[in-house]
């Protein structure tokens, strides 16, 4: 326990036949909606052995607006524990998306991703050690003592990205819960650089979880999830309650020549913090940072062509989310910039032409620039996608 974990050979064992977990979710103490996570055994098909399925289900109210979002993500394995499928459904007022994937070939994956206005068939590679993060992990960490630790690599099936999830076990406290009084283990989840706390049972049951942006999950019954859902007034407001609170009021800022910030409250390092030229540390101790900002500006004359630099190609790529290379893409880009030759001036007409015509709503979405294209809607992760990726049909790297 003091490595990664190997894939599903190592998550599921056995002695595990069957599973029926549901959690209520609460945010600063209000009922938003649940989750239900099931594992099932089917004996006689070797093929589609294990399923494990999770639903989540939320009522959340986004700055001023009640949104209702179901999250669905199934996986079937075969009686090795190999990943034959996964499917994952996404479900928010006006949006939809749907993927399916099933094994081409060893490590290869058909995958189809539908939403309302376009389909999209490419091909994703899952290295047997990868799984898809689920609750389903709990049932590795059941033997983890204090002081133990391991690693697993998840796949984020919503961006086709690997990350590495690393739980501790950090020590033994009793957790009442439902009336009830529980052995628990308290473990610590760390990924990009956030930490959720869980409490576990001796039988590898997540009892409750703590998120640092409010959010708690606690075991409950069925009959207690599906109760949130008719409580659930929607509560406070998510933006509001996990927004940075700011004192102070900037006059002018389109004319101001330098900020300076005092950051209190959460540990930085200096680098975190100098990330460029105009962006200096003046002072910090402890929990608190003394942070000057100074205006940038651009350059009246764009620099010289010549060959890209090193590294920048990638920048000019196509993904599964900026479709850079889409006929629709390039020709809505080639309408925008016109017979314009300046890199400055491409990008003063891409951003302006995108700010002007989209419109601008709120959205529980995963951004899709092809997807902002068609509909002409969405919050800022929408304007975002849709800006890159018609920068990089124009010619343009951008991230």
């Amino acid at each position: 326990f003091t490595h990664t974990l190997a894939g599903y050979s190592h998550l599921l064992s056995r002695d595990v036949l069957v599973k029926d977990s549901w959690m209520k979710i609460l945010l600063k103490g209000d009922a938003i909606g649940y989750s239900h996570t099931s594992l099932d055994v089917d004996e006689a098909n070797a093929v589609d052995h294990y399923s494990l399925n999770n639903q989540v289900h939320l009522m959340l109210k986004i700055a001023g607006e009640n949104q209702q979002i179901d999250v669905e993500t199934a996986a079937r394995l075969n009686a090795l524990y190999e990943l034959q499928r996964f499917s994952f459904k996404l479900s928010s007022r006006g949006y939809n998306l749907e993927m399916k994937a099933g094994r081409k070939r060893d490590r290869k994956f058909n995958v189809t991703l539908s939403t309302a206005s376009t389909v999209q068939h490419l091909q994703m590679e899952i290295p047997p050690d990868v799984v898809l993060y689920s609750p389903m992990t709990e049932l590795a960490l059941r033997q983890l003592k204090p002081g133990q630790m391991f690693s697993v690599k998840t796949l984020d099936p919503a961006s086709f990205s690997t990350t590495l999830v690393t739980v501790r076990a950090l020590r033994k406290e009793p957790l009442t819960l439902g009336g009830a009084t529980y052995d628990a283990t308290v473990l610590s989840s760390e990924t990009h650089g956030t930490s959720v706390l869980a409490w576990m049972d001796p039988d590898g049951n997540v009892l409750r979880e703590e998120t640092p942006f409010g959010w708690t999950l606690e075991k409950c019954t069925p009959g207690e999830a599906l109760k949130t859902i008719q409580a659930s007034t929607h509560g406070q407001d998510i933006l509001a309650t996990m927004s940075v609170p700011c004192e102070g009021v900037l006059k002018d800022p389109r004319h101001s020549a330098k900020l300076r910030l005092e950051l209190k409250g959460v540990p930085f390092s200096k680098s975190e913090l100098e990330i460029s030229a105009r962006q200096r540390v003046v002072r910090m101790e402890g929990h608190e940072v003394i942070l000057d900002i100074a205006a940038g500006s651009i350059p009246q004359e764009p620099a010289p062509p010549g060959p890209l630099p090193r590294g920048i190609k990638p920048f000019l790529a196509s993904t599964a989310s900026l479709q850079a290379d889409h006929p629709d893409m390039i020709k809505k880009a080639a309408e925008v910039v016109g017979d314009m030759k300046a890199p400055l001036d491409k990008a003063r007409a891409i951003y302006q032409w995108v700010n002007r015509q989209v419109d601008k709503e709120m959205t529980i979405s995963l951004p899709s620039a092809l997807d902002v294209l068609h509909t002409m809607k969405g919050d800022c992760n929408e304007h975002t996608y849709l800006a890159v990726a018609l920068a990089r049909a124009a010619g343009l790297p951008a991230k």
